[in-house]
């Protein structure tokens, strides 16, 4: 009975304890479990996103699963990362928890708090530079754009055809 399940789990959060969801993105989770269990936390896997044949629809998938994840207040928790992108991409896409090979090998026993904090800082100051550098490329992109246009229009005759006026757009630079 979902209703008994459901006052279950209310028990349990009067205990501070939260609800997960795990494996969310790898097919093995879907929607309907995600809406009746209202998740505290969704662990995403990114194992599929090495694989570069399934890699945008995969990202749009993972995209979807963030924009959900915010709209019912979960936390996501990015496990699987063995890679550096991995761990840029799920920084990128909102993520609060990380897990993997890549920051730490699986141990049986705890690690302490902070034994990552440099790293992370580090990595976390690289994604920001590179963040940086590519606004600045749209940016810059956009000046040039809107130069080229201007030096167009300035050019313009009123009564000219917009076919040559795309034309000179095309060609200007």
């Amino acid at each position: 009975d979902i209703e008994q399940f459901n006052h279950l789990l209310m028990y349990y959060r009067t205990y501070g304890i939260q609800i997960s969801i795990n494996k969310v993105g790898t097919g093995t989770s879907n929607l309907e479990r995600i809406s009746v269990l209202a998740p505290d936390i969704l662990k995403v896997d990114l194992t599929n996103l090495r694989q570069t044949a399934l890699l945008q629809s995969y990202q749009d998938i993972l995209y979807s699963l963030s924009l959900l994840a915010r709209r019912i207040g979960a936390t996501l928790l990015y496990e699987e990362i063995d890679a550096f992108y991995q761990l840029q991409y799920a920084w990128k896409n909102g993520g609060r928890y990380y897990q993997g090979n890549y920051l730490k090998e699986c141990l049986p026993d705890f690690i302490e708090t902070n034994v990552l904090k440099e790293r992370l800082g580090n990595e976390c100051h690289q994604f920001i530079q590179h963040e940086k550098k590519k606004l600045q490329k749209i940016y810059n992109l956009t000046e040039m754009l809107r130069d080229r246009i201007g030096d167009v229009l300035a050019k313009q005759k009123k009564n000219e055809d917009i076919n040559d006026w795309f034309l000179q757009v095309r060609h200007v630079g």
